[in-house]
């Protein structure tokens, strides 16, 4: 039988954009410091924290999105998909991966805005 190696299939629906980000957030309504994204998409996306957060948290997010000619604020629900303790440089000190569950038409509106003006770059 031939052996064909090893293959890594991405199995996203989404394409990721590398992107830092500052983000807010809340988990159980406490407010923390901010995180920051290190990579986004249409349904989610990557994040360094600064505290601990576990699968299946909750967590509301708040972001002002550098815009042409403005900031833009983007609001949305998302559930921590999978989190781990991680040693970065600054203070972060957990990775998580968020998919968004809920979120205004209108931030709807202002992410797909935002990406499509990344992925036509």
């Amino acid at each position: 039988m031939a052996e064909y190696g090893s293959a890594n299939f991405d199995r996203r629906q989404y394409p990721r954009l590398d992107a830092d980000i500052p983000v807010a957030y809340e988990v159980s309504d406490q407010k923390l410091p901010d995180g920051i994204t290190a990579n986004i998409s249409l349904g989610g996306l990557m994040v360094l924290l600064p505290h601990e957060v576990h699968r299946g948290d909750v967590l509301e997010l708040t972001m002002r999105l550098p815009t042409e000619g403005e900031e833009r604020a983007f609001r949305v629900r998302a559930e921590v998909v999978w989190a781990e303790n991680v040693q970065t440089e600054g203070d972060y000190i957990c990775r998580a991966g968020l998919r968004f569950f809920e979120m205004s038409p209108k931030s709807f509106q202002v992410w797909k805005s935002f990406l499509d003006t990344w992925y036509n770059k």
